[in-house]
């Protein structure tokens, strides 16, 4: 959901054709007063031959002088995914092609990766995407956004935690989103959710909450460049 020039937009993965989980496309639905709801023509669908086969979570990108979003656009049957931005209209009606930002690391043992959600530190535009390792073990991947036509990997930014032990059936963290929870510079909260790895399996997953800090430090083997220490855990609680 975003407000821009007085309306309000939300937009709402969408099967068009049937109540089906497939062909998922991205409808568009605008508001005055948040009360009363008018539906528009379908925002966007899959691209033939392109990066989103499926269209799956996605965020508003802001901080531009366009509109644009990212989501998770899965590339082929196998499940793999790349994270796609598109520029839109000044209304939020017509969409420019999908450009692909991410692709998933061929590192840290990623097999797959969901759901982006943008936020900035100290003004650094960063991103967080849930994800899974080849072995099962859910984390949580820390990407930087200055160009935000070529995000970079940056490392784990949750891996090993107590949340997750014990919970590799699980696969992967589904829409994890890092929120200011106050205390000293950088303290931040992080709510993950653990969701299904069966294909098709709808509903469920565990909403988590984890608090500590990061930070960044430097690599010495490297010409300079960030990369992240894994959120350290000050204390954690599950809700169900």
């Amino acid at each position: 959901m975003t407000f821009r020039d007085g309306v309000w937009h939300v937009f709402f993965q969408h099967n068009p054709a049937a109540p089906q989980h497939r062909r998922i496309a991205w409808g568009h639905a605008v508001s005055d007063d948040l009360a009363n709801w008018r539906l528009l023509p379908v925002a966007f669908g899959p691209t033939p031959g392109g990066p989103d086969l499926r269209l799956l979570v996605g965020v508003f990108l802001p901080g531009h002088e366009r509109p644009g979003v990212v989501y998770s656009g899965v590339t082929d049957e196998s499940g793999a995914s790349t994270v796609c931005l598109r520029w839109g209209s000044p209304d939020l009606v017509t969409w420019d092609a999908p450009v692909v930002v991410a692709p998933t690391p061929d590192m840290d043992d990623i097999a797959v990766m969901r759901d982006p959600f943008v936020f900035e530190l100290d003004g650094r535009p960063l991103a967080i995407l849930g994800a899974g390792r080849s072995d099962g073990t859910p984390v949580v991947l820390l990407f930087d956004r200055q160009n935000e036509l070529v995000w970079r990997y940056l490392g784990l930014f949750v891996a090993d935690d107590p949340c997750t032990g014990g919970r590799r059936h699980r696969g992967r963290v589904g829409m994890p989103a890092a929120v200011p929870a106050g205390g000293p510079l950088g303290a931040a909260g992080l709510r993950p959710r653990w969701g299904p790895a069966r294909r098709g399996a709808g509903g469920g997953g565990t909403v988590w909450r984890l608090m500590g800090d990061y930070r960044f430090r430097r690599r010495t083997r490297e010409p300079p460049r960030r990369r992240p220490r894994p959120l350290r855990r000050a204390g954690h609680r599950r809700r169900r």
